[in-house]
């Protein structure tokens, strides 16, 4: 999924955010080049929702990819 394929399909969405929340992660994480939490953790052992939980992923490199994807999304 590319930005604009993300950006089309969350902009005309009407979901609330219960009923949308695991889609869009899911979207977001392929959007940001990230395995989904089953991808990784099919027995829901380690992954949490709020981010990664491994060295590999640092906070810095998830604000990184937020704040290019917000830049893509202004242009």
């Amino acid at each position: 999924m590319n930005v604009q394929q993300f950006i089309k399909k969350w902009h005309k969405s009407t979901l609330k955010e219960r009923s949308a929340s695991q889609s869009h992660f899911n979207d977001l994480c392929a959007l940001l080049g990230e395995p989904t939490p089953t991808d990784v953790d099919p027995d829901g052992t380690w992954y949490l929702r709020a981010r990664r939980q491994t060295p590999e992923m640092a906070d810095e490199e998830i604000l990184r990819r937020l704040l290019e994807l917000n830049l893509a999304r202004s242009k």
